[in-house]
């Protein structure tokens, strides 16, 4: 592991994705990261973590059912299987 991926795996990178919206041409363009601290969680936010190994996905308990639907086509984050996701991309 080199010193940019140990870098990473040690200070991983957090992106809020629960405000994503196209730019005036349709396209989406990633957020620009923030400090990876609890402090900056939002309990209606969803937020991507990248350590350079692993993305994680942190879902707020008050996120939006409309979000999830949106996203996962399930009307609650309690419906949410992980390894049916995770199957998906793998």
């Amino acid at each position: 592991m080199d010193v940019k991926q140990t870098n990473a795996l040690f200070y991983p990178r957090l992106y809020p994705v629960h405000n994503l919206a196209p730019n005036f041409e349709g396209s989406v363009y990633p957020p620009p990261a923030i400090r990876c601290s609890y402090d900056y969680l939002q309990p209606d936010g969803a937020y991507l973590l990248d350590n350079g190994l692993n993305l994680f996905l942190w879902l707020g308990a008050a996120l939006s059912a409309d979000w999830i639907q949106a996203i996962f086509n399930v009307p609650s984050a309690r419906q949410f299987e992980p390894e049916r996701v995770r199957n998906q991309f793998v």
